[in-house]
């Protein structure tokens, strides 16, 4: 048996994963797996899915690894034994995901995916009942909280940076129901202007478009100037002179524009920023928080399904239905009809 020495650097092929005692045949063999893997998940999904699932099956290998198991092709029983070590640590919906890793995994190199045995159905079913699905999800920001935030960010000063880039973020993010992914990516030269009142914003390579076919979101103004998102990218566009490249920037304390894009997760830190100002529990809010209220909000106001499917270019009808039914639960209510 001769040791083999995996070079260390951060390639996924390299996760430290200890094969001390492999042969050099097996452990080339699984090298070049993991090498694999990582350009498939690299050319497959969108970036915050791609490190999802890179953290999933680093933490797959690292459990094989301790527990002396070949984590590709892997049994059913490795599975069910994973599955029992972290049913009480992680919760469903990580394990879930981190078993479609598994098998998405297996099937990329046409090996039988153990996550597909019934057993393992049955265990993750159990597991289900037992724990229960603690799904966290982002508090949608409807018109009302929506006019609150905007009328905190328009009570900071006129030459305040950071403020009226906060406030074209959220209203294009809310009126455009973009993912902050597609947010962030907007580029001047993305935005076309087809009259006085309305702007279209092409959208590139997006999350459910990673063919890059592109789609295009349109943005009217407002009755209200105060909460109008055409006149919110003109005026961010003016004071922070910028005429091309990424729309919105990272603004420094001494009021500097940066030259590139924001992170998405500066997204979640603006809306948790502007939450606070304007007098909310910020840890309520993420960054799909401006889509999921959009959709609810579109919902309240009677905007069929269609209607909001067009602006929000969700795949998964199920996902928009959710929201209408949230939106009902709060229209139709038999609460709103009694009182004390």
């Amino acid at each position: 048996m001769t040791d083999f020495n995996v070079p260390e650097h951060t390639s996924l092929a390299t996760l430290d994963m200890d094969i001390t005692g492999w042969s050099q045949r097996e452990a080339e063999q699984q090298k070049e797996r993991v090498e694999k893997l990582e350009e498939f998940l690299g050319n497959l999904y969108a970036e915050n899915t791609e490190q999802a699932y890179k953290g999933d099956w680093k933490h797959w290998l690292s459990w094989c690894q301790d527990q002396r198991r070949n984590p590709m092709p892997a049994s059913a029983q490795d599975v069910l034994d994973y599955l029992l070590d972290y049913a009480e640590s992680l919760k469903p919906s990580t394990l879930e995901r981190r078993l479609i890793t598994i098998g998405k995994a297996h099937k990329s190199f046409d090996y039988k995916s153990p996550t597909r045995d019934e057993r393992v159905k049955k265990a993750f079913k159990g597991l289900i009942r037992t724990y229960g699905r603690r799904t966290k999800r982002a508090t949608p920001l409807v018109a009302t909280d929506m006019r609150a935030m905007i009328d905190a960010l328009n009570d900071c000063p006129d030459d305040d940076l950071l403020a009226i880039r906060d406030k074209a973020l959220l209203l294009i993010g809310w009126f455009g129901a973009f993912r902050q992914s597609e947010l962030v990516a907007i580029k001047v030269e993305d935005i076309s202007e087809h009259n006085d009142d309305e702007i279209c914003i092409h959208i590139g390579k997006s999350k459910t478009d990673q063919s890059g076919e592109g789609h295009q979101k349109w943005l009217t103004s407002q009755k209200d100037p105060s909460y109008c998102p055409v006149l919110a990218i003109s005026q961010w566009k003016a004071v922070a002179k910028v005429s091309s490249g990424p729309l919105l920037r990272a603004v420094g304390r001494w009021g500097h524009v940066g030259e590139t894009s924001l992170r998405p997760q500066a997204i979640t830190d603006s809306i948790r920023r502007v939450a606070e100002l304007a007098g909310y529990e910020k840890s309520m809010y993420s960054g799909h928080s401006l889509r999921r209220g959009f959709c609810v909000q579109a919902a309240l106001n009677g905007a069929t399904l269609d209607e909001i499917m067009a602006q929000t270019h969700h795949r998964d009808i199920s996902t928009v239905m959710r929201y209408i039914e949230e939106a009902n639960s709060r229209r139709r209510n038999a609460v709103r009809k009694v009182e004390l």
